[in-house]
């Protein structure tokens, strides 16, 4: 009997020798396999970031872009705007300018046709025959 449970336990021994290689093989497994699957991860963490920050890089110059677009757009209303102004301050001039020709245009009108009442009166010619010239006067100056 001795001999059998000797056997039995060196077969028990080499039995957990077994188990315990299994066991180490397999955590070892485990443990190649957590590393790659950590290594793994680490490059899609790494891959996700260079993506992101290409996608940022992206944005940012597309962003830039339409600012100058913008700006450019800005600048080309604001001298269109300041063009315009300027055009109506002009044309204001130029009514001016019109509106006061026209007045010493009536002004030297109504000196003529004094001129030419005071004549009458100073040559005791009658006003009907004065009269056809400043007709003529008025005709010439609404020319």
């Amino acid at each position: 009997m001795s001999i059998g449970s000797e056997s039995v336990k060196d077969i028990l021994s080499q039995v957990s020798m077994i188990t315990n290689k299994i066991g180490s093989i397999q955590s070892e497994k485990l443990d190649k396999v957590s590393c790659k699957k950590l290594k793994n991860d680490c490059y899609i963490a790494k891959h996700n970031l260079t993506r992101q920050e290409n996608k940022h890089q992206f944005l940012q110059a597309e962003y830039q872009d339409e600012c100058m677009n913008a700006a450019t757009i800005h600048q080309c209303l604001q001298e269109a705007k300041d063009t315009e102004i300027y055009l109506h301050e002009v044309e204001a001039k130029v009514h001016k300018l019109l509106a006061q020709a026209h007045a010493e245009k009536a002004a030297l009108l109504y000196l003529k046709i004094q001129y030419c009442q005071l004549t009458a009166l100073l040559f005791d010619i009658p006003i009907a025959t004065v009269l056809p010239i400043i007709m003529v006067l008025l005709i010439l100056c609404a020319v």
